[in-house]
């Protein structure tokens, strides 16, 4: 699922930085709620929707006698702790990629949006 949301990821996180270097009115600023809109939708649709349910799936079949032919247990049991992992551990974005949803175009990270010292320009 990370190959579909992460160039969106990649282009959010340009423009969310160009904004903050260029002159208001730029293709920047016109393309960025746009890009965080559909940024949002697409990571939102495959790590709370699709993803739990393909790793479901995907589970069932590594714990049954059908998937052990092919995969050992002891090789499929790190494999499920580490798929449910990366979705378990993505639930502050899906959570903050909800929110940008639910703002619209009214995009989350705006010129002045404040992120810290390490940001500092």
């Amino acid at each position: 699922s990370g190959e579909f949301s992460n160039p969106l990821q990649n282009g959010h996180n340009i423009t969310k930085m160009a904004i903050q270097l260029t002159a208001e009115n730029t293709f920047w600023h016109a393309i960025h709620p746009y890009l965080e809109y559909i940024f949002a939708a697409v990571y939102f649709f495959f790590r709370a929707i699709f993803a739990p349910v393909q790793l479901s799936q995907i589970s069932y079949h590594l714990l049954t006698k059908e998937g052990r032919k092919n995969i050992k247990i002891y090789i499929g049991i790190p494999w499920i702790i580490m798929i449910w992992g990366i979705i378990l551990g993505s639930i502050p974005w899906t959570i903050e990629t909800w929110e940008m949803l639910s703002d619209g175009l009214e995009v989350k990270y705006h010129k002045d949006y404040d992120y810290g010292p390490g940001y500092e320009l």
